[in-house]
């Protein structure tokens, strides 16, 4: 299998090269001091940041967002515009007068609030990425109750038509098992993020999928477990508007 290979780290090898060429070849050796190599390795460190941010935007990642992305490309952008230009402005305007601790120090809070901006940036990614895989749990977790009250709904009825028990519910809802289901599919999601009250309606489901099997069974007309059915499902519809 041919390995792939890899034009930014070989752009990368090509750009530094070319760099410590160029300082090198336009620098005497007299001049090649502290200042001298503090040039270099910026200019090649502001290298490192674009090819790095270049080859990392290939790889997709649900914990980054595209929007992130975009935000730190900007970041990084400007604070390239900023290096380079300091460079440029303090080594052939300013260099003769004013001390190169005021270059040095520009450098170091530029690069500061370069490292403010892009964690702030990362820490609303993750905020986000956190919050719309919250949203992305509680709709499984919705639509599986959904499914299932429809499962059982659909069995419900089965079940009283074959013992000919007629419901006695008077609503908009097919049955009284349709009324929970439209209360979870259109109710707070918030209630469906609290692990204790989604437990809740789920133990409140295998209940009801219980009576269904009871019901089942029996030889009778089963009307008193269509009462316990009933019982059950007012009382979750009770802690669900609680909940509210």
């Amino acid at each position: 299998m041919k390995r792939k290979i890899n034009i930014s780290l070989i752009l990368l090898l090509c750009t530094i090269a070319v760099t410590v060429f160029l300082f090198l070849y336009w620098s005497k050796a007299e001049s090649r001091t502290t200042l001298f190599a503090f040039n270099l390795g910026y200019t090649i460190f502001l290298e490192l940041l674009f090819y790095g941010f270049i080859y990392i935007t290939r790889f997709s990642s649900k914990k980054v967002l595209g929007s992130t992305y975009s935000v730190l490309g900007s970041i990084l952008f400007f604070y390239l515009i900023f290096g380079i230009a300091v460079i440029l402005i303090f080594n052939l305007f300013l260099l003769f007068l004013i001390s190169v601790k005021w270059y040095y120090s520009v450098i170091v809070v530029g690069t500061l609030f370069g490292v403010i901006a892009t964690g702030f940036t990362l820490k609303l990614n993750n905020n986000v990425v956190v919050e719309n895989e919250k949203a992305e749990n509680v709709f499984a977790s919705q639509s599986t109750l959904v499914q299932k009250l429809k499962y059982l709904e659909s069995k419900y009825k089965s079940e009283l038509s074959k013992k000919g028990i007629s419901e006695s519910f008077e609503s908009e809802h097919d049955s009284i098992i349709s009324k929970l289901t439209n209360k979870i599919q259109f109710g707070n999601p918030k209630i469906i993020e609290n692990n204790n009250s989604y437990s809740k309606i789920n133990d409140s489901l295998s209940a009801i999928e219980n009576n269904l099997d009871e019901l089942k069974k029996v030889e009778s007309d089963g009307k008193a477990i269509q009462t316990e059915i009933t019982e059950i499902v007012n009382d979750t519809i009770f802690y669900i508007n609680s909940l509210n």
